[in-house]
């Protein structure tokens, strides 16, 4: 979780400024490729923490609680 965190801040860090049309949408492209496999880990971790009964820890009923 570590290194997923430093190449976002890494991300965060680079200027963008300089970029153009082309340059900015073969970054673009990568990104969202990435949001959407961070989203697919999101769901697969609630979907595993809802099954698990984890949200009882907090004490909630579920994960929407």
């Amino acid at each position: 979780m570590d290194d997923l965190l430093a190449s976002l801040d890494a991300l965060a860090a680079e200027d963008l400024a300089p970029l153009f049309g082309p340059a900015l949408l073969e970054r673009l492209g990568p990104l969202l490729v990435a949001q959407n496999r961070l989203a697919a880990e999101v769901a697969r971790t609630v979907r595993e923490a809802e099954v698990s009964g984890a949200a009882e820890v907090d004490g909630l009923r579920s994960m929407a609680s």
